[in-house]
């Protein structure tokens, strides 16, 4: 049933290709349906490709295809509201800050610096720690030359803002690469 819709129907998603089966035969499970897909790329008698992006606009409100952005936009929305002082629960709240300084810089960078070699999950932590100090350390030598000198304010906008920087570059990259193989 699945190569019958394959051919009457063309559908340009696997989504939209488990909805018109479901849609002719209620009773198929969507499982059934991915294993079959599965098994049809595998067998190359069916080709997936991601999906094609018109700008990276587009991709970049994606929130399935741009899945690093958000929880990044979440935790520094959570960091911004920390300049308003809070009691004792809330406070727990400062712990984003923690991961602002020390974790989401370097793995910004390295998502924008990795492309083929895929390190082993403790070395990608380690490697996304020190590259999140140096970043942070770099950005407060900016400020201090900048005569804006290392205040709470600055410091903070600035760190917020070297985040926002990165994550956004590392999503532009991503859609870069998936830009490129769905063209090739």
């Amino acid at each position: 049933m699945v190569e019958e819709v394959l051919k009457t129907s063309h559908p340009r998603t696997v989504r939209d290709l488990v909805g018109n089966v479901q849609s002719r035969d209620p009773s198929v499970s969507e499982s059934s349906i991915l294993q079959t897909v599965e098994n049809l790329r595998q067998s190359d008698r069916l080709i997936t490709a991601p999906p094609r992006f018109e700008s990276f606009q587009k991709f970049f409100i994606n929130h399935r295809w741009n899945i690093e952005l958000w929880p990044i936009m979440i935790v520094l929305l959570v960091a911004s509201l920390l300049v308003v002082p809070l009691a004792f629960p809330w406070s727990l709240l400062k712990l984003s800050s923690v991961i602002l300084v020390f974790y989401l810089p370097g793995r910004g960078l390295l998502r924008i610096l990795l492309r083929e070699r895929e390190p082993a999950p403790m070395e990608r932590l380690l490697l996304e720690v020190a590259s999140s100090m140096v970043l942070v350390m770099m950005l407060g030598l900016a400020l201090s030359l900048s005569g804006l000198g290392i205040f709470s304010g600055t410091a903070a906008a600035s760190v917020v803002a070297l985040n926002l920087l990165v994550s956004v570059a590392a999503s532009y990259r991503e859609y870069g690469d998936l830009r490129d193989q769905s063209n090739a």
